[in-house]
Parts: structure tokens; C-alpha cells; sequence
């Protein structure tokens, strides 16, 4: 219970109180007034998940799935100017880091309080220690010296980048192994997760409801590439580059992300979570929920138009259901279901068959098998270095500095970035994740928990051996895959303790 008397709950309301009249001041007193609310809600976010880092950690996973929605929602951040796009970039770099606002405060109040909760895996911890070494090492030796040479100091910002996006968000495992008490909190986490899965799918079928009946024009009305690509001009209630028309039979939706690819891979992460919460939430509701929420996400990677996707879900559901279920006519039940939806979908949606058409177009065209080949041969011809070619310079999110270089092999891309020292500690650091978690299943002995930690695992395994595109350099995927493989870690420490009321 809240008590007045208490010195340390009388300071933080205190701290509070002054850095909000100070954000509010600064609300006014700027030209920019949409600077002024970002930089109020960034202070109090900052706050909140530093005082109370598990609410931070919650409301930064909750917050995720509007990222995109939000950041180009604000007037201001983009304009349109003939075929081009300006984006304001203060505002738009504070947005692009806002869910951060979240992450780092509850980081920084309780790391070592994660850490001393992670002993047992100790293996993990120093191998994640010796790649952000060599992150660093390569930042010094190539990007520094890049810099100075070349006299071009956008590498400096670049390296940044790139650190934060290979390593940053490493530290997640931590914290879930320290946020997750009891099987409370697990099962609160996956209700959260569905709930924001249905709620962002729904969005996504009232985007597309909104684009086929015409309210919104999507790429019809644009010309030249600006037709045929995924734009920001073509934006359609939420999310941000959206690409539909309907004459060249083109389709990709972000959903309520930023682009169509990170929507991509929420729709792959959400299937896991999806048909987790069937397998181990103790009430019948919630269980319902979980198989309606598998059936939305199944129905949304199709009308959504992504390749990846439309290959991806269903092959994950495939995957799930039979290395899950152990009553022979449930697993037919199951398949049956499956298997009418896609029927369903194959001839109701043209879309889909574009899209598998293209698919099958381009396997043909260069299979996946020599697309990885060929980027390894490009590596392998005087491209691989000890320490790399500079960490960032092969990251997307670096690209508003500088040219990159478009790799999208993710060991490639890695083994380009940081060279063989970090690439190999980091490919390393994952088999090691995998081996450990693996490892929990095979401990378990609820039925429960040991379904849910198969599940989850092959989530994990998916995106630690794709090759192709780089799921574990965007968002919100690496986000969702450290974090979940910290929860997997505390499963055994769960299992021993009763399951309070729900």
C-alpha cells in the first residue's frame, strides 16, 4: 500500500512533478508543438519504465504493434512533394526511438537485478559479452577509421546503428527471465499478446475493406514507380508504405507497421503466440480465443498480399499442429480445418493467386538455395575481413546517412558487417540459445509448459536459421525473440511454483 510517509515514494513523486513541468514548459515554449508532446510523452514514458521497470516492459511490448501507425499518423512527419517524400527528421527520428522510451530506462533500473537471476546461464551471458566486444572493436578499428580517412562522420552514426540493432535489444532475455514470476504473469503475457494480435489484424481488414471499396485509392491514382511500389503516398488509415493496385494486380499491406515487411514477420510471430495460448492457457475461453486468433492471423497473411507471409503462416500452423497435438483424429479435425481455409482463400481472393504465382515465378527464376549461395560467393570474394566492413553499413536503418549495401542473406549480412570475429561469436551465441532452450523442454514435466516451450522454441528456431531477409535486424520480431527466449529460460523456476487464481 501507498504510504505518504515513505521517503522514497515522497522523491519519486517529487522527480516526477518537476521534469513534467519541465516537459510542459518546453510544450510552449517551442516552435515546433509537436516536438514539444513527443518530448513531454518520451520524459514521462522514460520515467515511468525507470521507476517501475516491469510496467515499462510491458508497455513497451504493448506498444510495438502502433509504432508505425502513430509515428506516421502525427501531421507533419511526411509531406509529399510530386514523387518524392520529405520526412521531418527530427520529429520522425524521436518517433523511430520512441518504444526505446520504454526499453532502456526499465533496462538500466534493473539489469543487474536480471543478471543476478541468470546465473545458471551463464554461457549465454558471456558469450553476449564477447559479441558486444567485437561490436565495439569493429566500431573502432573500421568505422572510426572510415571516418577519419574518408573525412565522412556519418559512420559514426552508422556504427550506432548497427550496434543497437545487432546487440541491442540482446539484453531482453534478462529482463523477461527477471519480469516473468509465476505462471500468472506468463499467462497475462500471452493474453496481452493475442489481444493485440486481434485488435492489429482488425485494423488490417478494415484497411483492406477501405482500399477494394474504393475510400481509399491506395497506388491507382499514382504514377510512374510510385505505382507498382509500396509508398507512403498510397497510405491508407494505418501503418506507413502501402502498395494496391488493383490493375496491375498488386498488393502488399503494412497493417498498422511501418512497412509491409515488418508486418510481414508480426504475422509470422503472432502465429507461435497464437497457438501457444491454445496449448497451455488453463481456461476454456482463452483457449477458444487462441485457435479464433490462429484462424485471424491465417485470414489476414492473405488478403495482406506479402510472399513471405502467405508461405510462412500456414506452413508455421502446419508445423505446430503436428509437432503438437497427440490425438490422431483431433490432428485430422485440424488439418481438415487448415485445409478448407486455404481452398476458401485460393478462390475467393485473386490476390492470393497473383502473389503465388509470383512466388513460384521467382523461385524459378533463382531458387532460394542459390540466391543464398550467390550472396556468400559475393562475401567470400574479398569482401570477409577480420573485424568486418563496418558495423551499420549493411542495416537498413542506417540507410538516411549513407548508401548500403542491399544483403539480404542475414549471415552474409552479418559476417559483412562485423567480420569474422563477431560473425562467427554471434552465430555461435545463437546455437547456443537454441541448445539451451531446447534443453528447458526437454526438462519440463507439466504438460502445459512443455507444449507451450515446443511451441515457442520453433519460433526461435525459424528466425535463428533463416537465411534469407533478416528477421533479427527488424522489428518487432528481434524484439519478440529475445524476449521470449528469456522466458523460455524461466520456465523450469515456474513450474515448481502453484499457479495462483486468475
Amino acid at each position: 500500500m501507498f504510504k505518504l510517509n515513505n521517503k522514497k515514494q515522497i522523491l519519486r513523486i517529487a522527480i516526477i512533478c518537476i521534469i513534467l513541468i519541465f516537459a510542459v514548459y518546453l510544450l510552449f515554449v517551442l516552435h515546433d508543438k509537436t516536438l514539444g508532446v513527443i518530448i513531454f510523452l518520451g520524459i514521462l514514458a522514460i520515467i515511468i519504465s525507470y521507476l517501475y521497470p516491469r510496467l515499462g516492459i510491458i508497455l513497451f511490448l504493448a506498444y510495438l504493434p502502433w509504432a508505425g501507425t502513430l509515428t506516421y499518423a502525427i501531421p507533419g512527419i511526411f509531406s509529399i512533394r510530386s514523387e518524392y517524400i520529405s520526412i521531418s527528421s527530427q520529429n520522425f527520428f524521436l518517433l523511430q526511438i520512441a518504444k526505446d522510451f520504454f526499453y532502456f530506462p526499465a533496462l538500466v533500473a534493473g539489469f543487474w537485478k536480471f543478471r543476478g537471476n541468470f546465473k545458471k546461464y551463464n554461457i549465454f551471458f558471456y558469450l553476449f559479452l564477447a559479441l558486444a566486444i567485437s561490436c565495439l572493436l569493429t566500431f573502432i578499428f573500421v568505422n572510426l577509421n572510415l571516418a577519419s580517412v574518408s573525412k565522412n562522420q556519418q559512420y559514426i552514426p552508422i556504427g550506432l546503428i548497427g550496434i543497437k540493432t545487432i546487440i541491442g535489444y540482446i539484453p531482453l532475455g534478462f529482463c523477461a527471465y527477471f519480469w516473468l514470476r509465476n505462471k500468472k504473469d506468463l499467462y497475462f503475457l500471452f493474453r496481452l499478446f493475442n489481444i493485440l494480435i486481434i485488435i492489429a489484424c482488425l485494423v488490417c481488414f478494415l484497411q483492406y475493406f477501405l482500399l477494394i471499396e474504393g475510400l481509399c485509392l491506395g497506388n491507382s491514382n499514382l504514377l510512374g514507380l510510385a505505382a507498382t511500389k509500396a509508398t507512403l503516398q498510397a497510405r491508407c488509415l494505418a501503418g506507413g508504405s502501402l502498395l494496391y493496385n488493383p490493375a496491375k494486380e498488386l498488393l502488399r499491406l503494412p497493417g498498422t507497421f511501418a512497412s509491409p515487411w515488418h508486418w510481414t514477420w508480426f504475422l509470422v510471430s503472432s502465429t507461435f503466440f497464437a497457438y501457444g495460448i491454445t496449448l497451455s492457457d488453463p481456461l476454456w475461453l482463452w483457449r477458444r480465443i487462441g485457435i479464433f486468433t490462429v484462424i485471424l492471423v491465417f485470414m489476414t497473411s492473405i488478403i495482406s498480399g506479402q510472399r513471405t507471409a502467405i508461405l510462412l503462416v500456414p506452413f508455421s500452423i502446419l508445423i505446430l499442429v503436428n509437432i503438437t497435438e497427440r490425438k490422431k483424429n483431433v490432428l485430422m479435425k485440424k488439418l481438415a480445418i487448415i485445409t478448407s481455409l486455404a481452398v476458401i482463400s485460393f478462390g475467393e481472393f485473386n490476390f492470393l493467386r497473383k502473389s503465388l504465382e509470383n512466388l513460384i515465378n521467382r523461385w524459378n527464376y533463382l531458387s532460394p538455395v542459390n540466391f543464398v549461395a550467390k550472396q556468400f560467393i559475393w562475401l567470400l570474394d574479398g569482401r570477409l575481413s577480420f573485424f568486418g566492413r563496418g558495423i551499420g553499413t549493411a542495416t537498413s536503418g542506417a540507410r538516411q546517412f549513407a548508401n548500403i549495401e542491399l544483403i539480404e542473406t542475414f549471415q552474409v549480412k552479418i559476417l559483412y558487417e562485423i567480420g569474422v570475429l563477431g560473425g562467427l561469436t554471434y552465430l555461435v551465441m545463437l546455437c547456443t540459445l537454441l541448445t539451451l532452450t531446447f534443453r528447458v523442454y526437454q526438462k519440463l514435466k507439466d504438460p502445459q509448459l512443455r507444449q507451450l516451450s515446443l511451441c515457442l522454441w520453433y519460433f526461435l528456431l525459424l528466425i535463428s536459421l533463416n537465411p534469407y531477409y533478416y528477421p533479427l535486424a527488424i522489428e518487432p520480431v528481434n524484439i519478440y525473440y529475445w524476449f521470449i527466449a528469456g522466458l523460455i529460460l524461466k520456465l523450469p523456476e515456474i513450474e515448481q511454483l502453484k499457479l495462483n487464481e486468475l
